[in-house]
């Protein structure tokens, strides 16, 4: 079940992460100089006081159907010590993580594993939604985000559903838009600040021009009562990620463009104009995958152009200044 090396000390600490943002005291310089130094990644950066974390992992191979999980791993890299990087086997694809302790869940396609960082085996692995069947296509987890000891998990076209990291087991779940009637949208991503959560939502179906078009937008859910309070519509197709630090909301509609939102002004029924809508960046290519910024960095996996027609692209850890774009 184990890559790399076995050199790695056993730590132990307790990191919350509200939001995919790095809410601890890490200095931003040395953090890119971590994760650059890695020579590629997939699906997610994601970082504490002690590691930096890599995903990895496709959704589909070919168009199967139902969808079987494809194996896959994630990484490790110690801070203070990035020579000592070890990876981990997973029984599907890595698209997200959190910590508690000596504990971390891993979000894939098809559950949520639970890793003994100490021993480094994965424990048990735990339902992201009760249904009968098998998930279709799109219906699998997307994106998780962490409120206390509660997940909300961005489950596709079947909405959101609630995993207790005590009890370890589901709690609640339920479609979104429902009003949408034949029509349909998807929860691509999810991301948390203060007790609300912020619900990406993107259009599944496809409807000819100038007929009505499935939701597509944010949904705010109370993390208390487990309600919807907000239903906010206005947003392009292709959304497939965010992160908040806060104050601003970084939305990615595949990497490019990004759009920059006020937080402040995310309320009512109707998405507001976004500060910025950017797709200029310093390297030729754009991110992808699900990011994470601190005060001066977006960090990003980047899927980079060739260097010259015909070449193969490649997926690298990044990190852009958040001024120098006008991210900030």
């Amino acid at each position: 079940m184990m890559r790399g090396f076995w050199m790695l000390i056993s730590f132990t600490c307790f990191c919350i992460w509200n939001t995919p943002a790095v809410a601890m005291a890490v200095d931003s310089e040395k953090l890119k100089q971590v994760i650059e130094s890695q020579s590629h990644c997939e699906n997610f950066i994601r970082a504490d006081e002690q590691n930096v974390y890599l995903g990895f992992g496709i959704y589909r191979k070919f168009v199967e159907e139902p969808r079987s999980p494809i194996p896959a791993y994630f990484k490790i890299i110690p801070l203070d010590h990035p020579e000592y990087a070890y990876a981990l086997d997973t029984a599907d694809a890595a698209i997200d993580m959190t910590r508690q302790g000596n504990t971390l869940f891993l979000l894939t396609y098809s559950g949520i594993e639970e890793w003994d960082l100490g021993t480094r085996t994965m424990k048990e692995i735990y339902p992201t939604y009760q249904m009968t069947g098998a998930m279709a296509y799109e219906q699998h987890p997307q994106g998780f985000a962490r409120y206390n000891d509660k997940m909300i998990i961005a489950h596709g076209r079947l909405g959101v559903s609630f995993f207790d990291l005590k009890s370890k087991r589901l709690t609640n779940q339920f479609h979104l838009a429902q009003n949408q009637g034949r029509l349909e949208s998807e929860s691509t991503a999810v991301t948390v600040l203060g007790k609300y959560a912020y619900v990406l939502m993107d259009s599944f179906s496809l409807v000819p021009n100038g007929q009505k078009q499935p939701f597509r937008g944010l949904i705010v859910i109370d993390m208390e009562t487990e309600k919807v309070i907000s239903e906010m519509e206005g947003m392009d197709t292709g959304t497939d990620a965010m992160v908040n630090d806060g104050h601003k909301l970084i939305v990615s509609f595949r990497g490019y463009p990004l759009w920059k939102y006020d937080m402040n002004h995310l309320q009512g029924n109707k998405m507001p104009e976004p500060e910025l809508r950017f797709w200029q960046f310093p390297v030729a290519g754009h991110p992808t995958g699900k990011p994470m910024m601190d005060s001066k960095y977006y960090f990003t996996c980047y899927l980079k152009d060739p260097p010259q027609p015909g070449g193969n692209y490649t997926r690298v850890p990044m990190a852009l200044d958040r001024h120098a774009l006008h991210l900030d």
